[in-house]
């Protein structure tokens, strides 16, 4: 039983596959959570959100198991001391995320050089998804140009469907 099965219900059916079937992982790391799937990976794309956004996104999912609720109530003015704890815990926890990413994804140990990391801007990846997605894999397959790839064409079908493509 993986803590998934309400992401594979709601469209994203590759949730907790780590084995050889899947090119790229979707994880939330470095958040650890007892019992998750453990996998190796030789490259990273990590896509990163303004804090300020995330911060109020993560506090309307904690309340309401949803990051686009329309809450009746806004937490700084109607919470302040609530929200004040909040924006701080979670300051806290962005710091410690990203030092576990850097010691996992860059530091030396042993000699090993570690992963790279390709670092996107989910804002970017909302406004510009085709130069977003063409940038991730290049980086991801190490090329420079993607012209005449199979990936090219991919990108371009996503291209194609436009609106459809995020429902």
């Amino acid at each position: 039983l993986h803590t998934g099965t309400y992401l594979q219900i709601n469209v994203l059916k590759g949730q907790h596959i780590v084995d050889e079937r899947c090119w790229i992982v979707k994880s939330h790391h470095p958040t650890r959570t007892p019992k998750v799937l453990q996998f190796h990976s030789d490259k990273a794309l990590c896509v990163v959100r303004n804090p300020l956004d995330m911060i109020v996104s993560l506090a309307t999912l904690c309340n309401t198991l949803s990051h686009s609720a329309v809450l009746d109530f806004d937490f700084a003015k109607d919470y302040p001391e609530w929200w004040n704890w909040w924006v701080k815990h979670q300051t806290d926890r962005i710091c410690k995320y990203y030092d576990i990413l850097f010691a996992d994804c860059i530091e030396d140990k042993d000699g090993k050089k570690l992963n790279p990391i390709h670092f996107s801007r989910f804002e970017d990846l909302c406004d510009e998804p085709i130069a977003e997605l063409t940038s991730m894999m290049k980086f991801t397959l190490g090329m420079d140009d993607l012209s005449g790839t199979n990936m090219e064409r991919r990108i371009g079908a996503i291209r194609d469907m436009g609106e459809k493509a995020t429902d």
